[in-house]
């Protein structure tokens, strides 16, 4: 998980990156959460422009440098990433009435509650984040609705995207980016292939195999086959509670 603070006031900002970082290291030690900082929002946005949406999280000010408006720059962002979780800061509350505008999941007023508010929304945005169900990603402007995705296959420098009325998309990403976007229930199982656990049929053992419900085998690379497995049970047992190896 990737979290991103933005704040022109770098006194706030390395407060709020102090802050959050031990926040985390506290309370969420054994996961992977990485931690970035813009100081303005041209350099967020050279950094979205340029990694795509990878972002899980954004701490946003809503006044930024020369009276930028952080709510159009959430407003753009999200357009790039609509899974994206967006909190909210600001010292001028009186520009808390546009936020609407804006997809976002909290807001926080930098007054004497600020640290316990914004853990607060760290613990709201990070839940969502992992409970909620991704159901696009957008690649080069293009949104790919996951639930009709069975899986992505390597062509080259480009993706191909099979659905489960077997049409398909040709993505100008490799698959290594489009891998970084995915929910869990899609899993690597070739260097050259990830699956939608969702469309699984069997698994064959003795063929190295997965038959997906189409009809249509993908090989499963050897050194992959118990991770799959193992991604499979966790899948099945979050899927179907009463699921009982």
């Amino acid at each position: 998980m990737k979290i991103g603070i933005c704040d022109d006031n770098l006194i706030y900002l390395n407060g709020i990156m102090l802050l959050t970082n031990n926040y985390i290291k506290k309370n969420y030690a054994s996961e992977q959460i990485d931690l970035t900082q813009f100081s303005s929002s041209k350099e967020l946005m050279t950094w979205v422009n340029h990694f795509g949406n990878t972002l899980d999280i954004l701490i946003l000010d809503i006044v930024l440098e020369n009276n930028k408006n952080g709510i159009e720059i959430a407003k753009r962002i999200a357009d790039l990433n609509p899974n994206i979780k967006i909190i909210f800061i600001t010292a001028h509350i009186e520009q808390a009435a546009d936020i609407s505008e804006a997809p976002f999941i909290y807001f926080v007023y930098k007054n004497k509650d600020f640290e316990k508010k914004l853990y607060s929304a760290i613990d709201k945005a990070i839940c969502s984040s992992k409970t909620e169900n991704i159901k696009c990603i957008i690649i080069n402007d293009e949104k790919i609705f996951l639930d009709k995705v069975e899986c992505f296959i390597a062509d080259k420098k480009y993706t191909i995207a099979i659905y489960n009325d077997k049409n398909e998309d040709i993505l100008k990403a490799g698959i290594s980016s489009i891998t970084r976007l995915l929910p869990p229930n899609f899993v690597l199982i070739h260097r050259s292939c990830i699956i939608n656990m969702d469309y699984i049929n069997r698994i064959i053992k003795d063929e190295k195999a997965v038959e997906l419900i189409s009809g249509n085998k993908v090989q499963i690379a050897r050194a992959k086959y118990n991770t799959l497995l193992n991604s499979y049970h966790d899948y099945l047992k979050t899927r179907f509670k009463n699921y009982d190896n």
